[in-house]
């Protein structure tokens, strides 16, 4: 940020100077004929007080020296905007559009708030992006989640400057390159080896999201009306996925019924006993909303009992189920379909084929052409 006094185009003195967090250049004319002796007397009475207001952020003061100059005293109610403000916008977006990761970005921006506190957004540097950027990964974090935290950053400037239109400025937030292809993978036996461990109420759910490749918040979230008996398929609706579309997964498919027949029998008994619970998967009747410690606890377990190489995640069953979809030779529109990846670009980000689909591919290939030779 920057004051001077100088010799404007009429002839007259004038001030020259930029504060914090405005997006505005202000340059005001003094009223006087430029000469020396009164450029002398304006830097010691002006120019010096005003350097030191804009140092300690003091607008109110620098509005009452120059009450004539409209385009300055429009800033009068808008404080200058901090990265925590951006930081707000975004979460204030999230809660209005009702995102599902509403509730995760507070806990992705923590540290951006704590690392820029009240920094001014208008004086925020790439090069200080650049050392966030830097202290992170020394922390051990990977540039995933750095990269996720930055693009809320940028969110926040987008906000400000194209919604609110109160900015005008945005530093250049360069983002990790990232190799985006999806790697966990669940085989049948990991499968069988973390229900082991995984309470009973979890059992249903772990096996449904490995067969459809849902998202957990979408299998969690289903109750009995979503299940369509007569037709034959579970359903989201409209607006309930990350993309908002609708979407249903056929009953019939291999292993789907058997669970839902469990569940229907577990339905019947908790009828019986005069349970009305709407919920496909819950607890004593209260809809699961989280399983994290229970999922850690057996996946620790599994891995120190040598059944798991290495830690899986349940999104991890997305991706599992778009490749088993792969080998069962459904086609990509119709597998695209069943689990809700809308472009090809992404879908094919989760489907991985592995050394075994590859020793698959050979056999078949060794078949149609009647066999290996000896």
């Amino acid at each position: 940020m920057s004051a001077r006094l100088y010799k404007n185009p009429h002839g007259d003195l004038a001030v020259d100077f930029t504060y914090p967090g405005l997006p505005d250049r202000f340059r005001i004319s003094l009223g006087v004929g430029y000469t020396k002796e009164l450029k002398a007397e304006f830097a010691r009475t002006l120019l010096k007080p005003l350097k030191k207001a804009i140092a300690a952020l003091d607008l109110p003061w620098i509005l009452q020296r120059f009450p004539d100059y409209k385009r300055l005293q429009q800033y009068a109610a808008k404080p200058a905007l901090t990265v925590n403000d951006l930081l707000d916008y975004v979460q204030q977006d999230y809660d209005q559009h009702g995102y599902s990761n509403a509730q995760r970005l507070k806990s992705l921006v923590k540290y951006l708030r704590e690392y820029f506190a009240d920094q001014l957004a208008t004086a925020l540097t790439s090069n200080q992006v650049e050392e966030y950027k830097t202290q992170r990964l020394g922390q051990g974090h990977a540039k995933g989640t750095i990269n996720r935290e930055l693009a809320a950053l940028r969110r926040g400037y987008t906000i400000a400057n194209r919604e609110r239109q109160v900015l005008q400025y945005a530093p250049h937030i360069q983002s990790f390159k990232e190799n985006n292809a999806r790697q966990g993978m669940w085989n049948a036996d990991e499968l069988e080896a973390i229900l082991k461990y995984l309470p009973d109420y979890l059992h249903a759910f772990t096996r449904l999201a490995f067969i459809t490749g849902w998202r957990k918040t979408e299998l969690l979230t289903r109750q009995w009306k979503h299940v369509d008996l007569t037709g034959g398929f579970l359903r989201l609706e409209v607006g309930e996925t990350k993309n908002k579309d609708g979407r249903s997964f056929p009953l019939d498919f291999p292993g789907v019924r058997e669970i839902i027949d469990e569940l229907q029998a577990r339905r019947a008994q908790e009828l019986k006993e005069g349970r009305i619970i709407p919920w496909l998967f819950h607890l004593n009747g209260q809809p699961l909303k989280a399983c994290r410690h229970a999922w850690d606890s057996a996946m620790e377990k599994a891995i120190a009992a040598g059944e798991i190489a290495e830690r899986r995640l349940i999104h991890d069953f997305r991706r599992t189920a778009v490749s088993n979809f792969d080998q069962m030779g459904i086609s990509q529109k119709a597998a695209m379909k069943l689990s809700g990846h809308r472009t090809d670009a992404i879908y094919r980000r989760y489907s991985i084929t592995n050394e075994a689909t590859m020793r698959w591919v050979v056999d078949q290939a060794w078949k149609a052409i009647g066999g290996r030779s000896k």
